[in-house]
């Protein structure tokens, strides 16, 4: 695990997604408090793919992103 500085914790707390840059891999990560991350991972982990086919329904080929 990772320890905050006093200049890191400053930064998380004047923005709403804060982010970090890997300057080696040039990845940037997303920092969110465990608790908002462990529901977003229940949520995905227990997501029914059949629920989703009525919503899939209704979008548009125009509003596919990767569209040709």
């Amino acid at each position: 695990m990772i320890e905050l500085t006093e200049q890191q914790r400053l930064e998380l707390t004047l923005s709403d997604t804060p982010r970090a840059l890997d300057t080696l891999t040039g990845n940037v990560y997303v920092l969110v408090p465990e608790d908002v991350y462990q529901h977003l991972k229940d949520a995905l982990t227990d997501a029914d793919p059949e629920a989703m086919y009525p919503l899939l329904a209704e979008v548009s080929p125009e509003d596919w992103e990767d569209r040709l």
